[in-house]
């Protein structure tokens, strides 16, 4: 009978933890978000980094990259696929068409954290009808991870054939290191103000 006296606290404590185990997942969201937009206008992303994020993150790290090339007009284009996005943008007056890819984890243990799905020869051959449909003569495809051995020497192959179409593949260390690379001049350089990411 003493017990019933207390069911209101009860209650009122089971629903308040859960209101503040609540507050605290979403404010630990937010902050970790926060620190990856910090990490990318600072030029700070590992490859891990790159990995462990989400896809839409994934498409604003390559904005970036695109940015500090020099791209303009990225339009992004639909295709259907939530794990492949195309983009044509322009560079010197000339379109280049981009695909990212962002690949997943192989292994389920913290032992397989560098054990990542490899972007293989299927997915340039594919990238390569995506890059004469949209009518390109230059193409950039994105990933990740890195290529496989088969994917290189195919595009390097097909880039040695001179039939004015260039494939380019950039993997997630070149586009981190590129991106770091960038912000460590532009520190150097004081211009740190003077450039501004749409993030």
């Amino acid at each position: 009978m003493n017990s019933i006296k207390y069911l209101p606290l009860i209650i009122l404590l089971f629903f308040t933890l859960k209101f503040l185990i609540s507050y605290i997942e979403k404010s630990t969201i937010d902050l970790n978000k926060k620190e990856t937009e910090k990490q990318i206008k600072l030029g700070l992303l590992s490859i891990k980094d790159l990995q462990k994020n989400n896809y839409t993150t994934f498409i604003k790290i390559i904005n970036v990259y695109l940015n500090i090339l020099g791209f303009k007009e990225n339009i992004l284009l639909s295709n259907g696929d939530s794990n492949l996005t195309n983009f044509k943008a322009s560079l010197n007056n000339e379109d280049v068409f981009i695909s990212c890819i962002q690949n997943n984890l192989l292994g389920k243990t913290p032992d397989d954290e560098d054990n990542w799905e490899l972007t293989g020869r299927p997915a340039v051959q594919s990238f390569l009808g995506r890059l004469l449909i949209n009518n390109c003569k230059k193409g950039i495809l994105i990933t990740n991870s890195s290529f496989s051995n088969q994917a290189i020497k195919f595009a390097n192959d097909f880039n040695n054939q001179n039939r004015g179409i260039e494939i380019k593949l950039i993997d997630g260390y070149e586009l981190t290191k590129s991106i770091r690379n960038h912000n460590y001049y532009i520190t150097k350089e004081g211009l740190m103000n003077e450039v501004k990411y749409n993030i």
